[in-house]
């Protein structure tokens, strides 16, 4: 599979988190979860079976 074909961009919401000083961005269309990574203890990275970056 050639990667010239794969999407590398998403609609987006999001949502801010006052309290907790948080923001969520959420994917809005379609997708094929695929495994996140941990890079500190409040950032996570999430890719999809392409392994594009989820946002």
């Amino acid at each position: 599979m050639s990667n010239m074909n794969t999407k590398k961009s998403f609609k987006t919401n999001h949502d801010y988190d006052v309290e907790n000083d948080s923001l969520f961005i959420y994917i809005t269309e379609d997708y094929i979860y695929d495994k996140s990574l941990r890079l500190d203890k409040d950032v996570i990275l999430d890719f999809d079976e392409n392994k594009v970056l989820l946002l």
